[in-house]
């Protein structure tokens, strides 16, 4: 539990230190299309809708195109699960369910904007990006099926632009590569987290 602890603290300092040290920071909103992917095939599981939102900074290194970015976000995921072949949820009155996980997130990007574009990278200037993030989880809406770690850790991907210099669009594959739900009633039956999000920030202030 310790090294639990000491994971998040971490993670949280380096985020802040982006944060504190950036050029700018901002707020940021978003949806996505969420699933979890279960280590055997013993009831059905299709995807569904999220929703994030929190605050961002980011730190530039001017020049180059380089930069760092952090955030503390909350995050509710999950996934509709179908539970009606399986009599030991059955005989309790769950079937067909949707799982939702409230978690609060800190994504550390690395990130690489393309800016020389004789001007027109105030308007429009691509990025691409890659980093980790820590999720503490808060809580889910199936207490009594479902039980949470106290820290996931997934990677991140993905693409954007940065627009008329303060806007930013973001699209982000989310892949989760610890457990981050489990059942309390049949062992060794866990998921990790998979998502696709669509992110909008708007940043304060000028570089």
């Amino acid at each position: 539990m310790k090294r639990i602890y000491l994971i998040i603290l971490c993670a949280a300092a380096i985020a802040a230190t982006a944060m504190a040290q950036s050029a700018r920071w901002g707020v940021t909103v978003g949806g996505a299309y969420t699933n979890l992917h279960f280590n055997q095939s013993l009831i059905e599981v299709s995807g569904t809708g999220g929703v994030t939102a929190g605050l961002k900074g980011e730190f530039n290194i001017a020049g180059i195109g380089f930069g760092l970015e952090g955030a503390l976000l909350y995050d509710m995921r999950g996934a509709n699960v179908d539970m009606t072949d399986l009599k030991v949820w059955t005989s309790q009155g769950y079937g067909k369910e949707r799982l939702y996980l409230h978690t609060l997130n800190i994504p550390i990007h690395l990130r690489y904007m393309y800016q020389k574009l004789e001007g027109f990278e105030h308007k429009v200037a691509p990025f691409v990006f890659a980093g980790p993030q820590f999720c503490i989880n808060v809580g889910n809406n199936l207490k009594e099926v479902f039980e949470t770690p106290g820290l996931t850790f997934s990677l991140q991907f993905g693409l954007g632009a940065r627009l008329y210099d303060h806007w930013q669009v973001a699209f982000i594959y989310d892949w989760g590569i610890s457990y981050a739900v489990r059942t309390k009633l049949l062992d060794d039956y866990s998921a990790r987290n998979r998502a696709w999000k669509l992110q909008l920030t708007y940043f304060f202030g000028d570089y």
